[in-house]
């Protein structure tokens, strides 16, 4: 019990001439924009050890978080801020990632930072095939194009992608519902192509989501 007792107190008196980044969070939560196509989520954190400390390395759980180093060496007592960017396209519902991040005062024990985004429900396509067979008229097919949220999604512009299908919106309400209308030139074959529905961005964002519905005419 006596050596417990000393062995104790060491690692006491120790902790502060070896403590280094100090993470003011371990986890940042947020709910974005259902067509949003990124967010930024900042970790802040202090040097409160004695000797300056570097970020050796930053590793994310996923290709889709970016990490930007501002700067890499910290002085005794500086502050920092680690950005994180998650990039949305592809994606709904709950996302939980992590960061490791090694620093030159533990570089055997990375600290561990959590990320946890809700992406709403936004637009549904009731279909992403529209399919014609392989015979001298192609007649228009739909596709409605719903929005899931309560907030209005605006649609900005559908294109296709070859100048022998047409695409247009017909607006039935709104902010909430639209059917695209596709029309190939008759006498096409073998064909593959889509066409892009983009969302008009969310206050504040110069850019959105978009969707594609695949066209094969056989």
């Amino acid at each position: 019990m006596k050596h417990t007792l000393v062995y104790l107190g060491f690692v006491f008196f120790a902790w502060p001439l070896y403590a280094g980044l100090e993470w003011e969070l371990m986890t940042r939560k947020t709910t974005v924009h259902p067509v949003q196509l990124s967010t930024t989520l900042t970790f802040p954190f202090e040097n409160t050890g004695k000797q300056p400390v570097r970020i050796m390395k930053v590793n994310s759980s996923c290709g889709c978080i970016t990490t930007p180093l501002p700067k890499k060496l910290y002085a005794p007592g500086e502050k920092g801020n680690l950005p994180v960017t998650f990039l949305l396209r592809g994606r709904s519902g709950l996302q939980k990632k992590h960061i490791s991040i090694v620093t030159s005062d533990a570089p055997n024990s990375p600290t561990r930072l959590g990320i946890e985004i809700n992406i709403p429900p936004g637009i549904k396509l009731s279909t992403q095939r529209l399919v014609w067979e392989e015979e001298p008229t192609h007649p228009p097919k739909t596709c409605r194009v719903i929005n899931q949220s309560a907030d209005p999604i605006h649609l900005a512009e559908v294109t296709s992608t070859t100048p022998s299908v047409k695409a247009e919106l017909k607006t039935i309400r709104p902010g909430y519902e639209y059917e695209l209308i596709v029309k190939p030139q008759n006498g096409l074959t073998n064909l593959r192509a889509f066409v892009k529905v983009t969302t008009q961005p969310p206050p504040g964002f110069s850019e959105s989501k978009y969707y594609k519905v695949y066209l094969f005419i056989k």
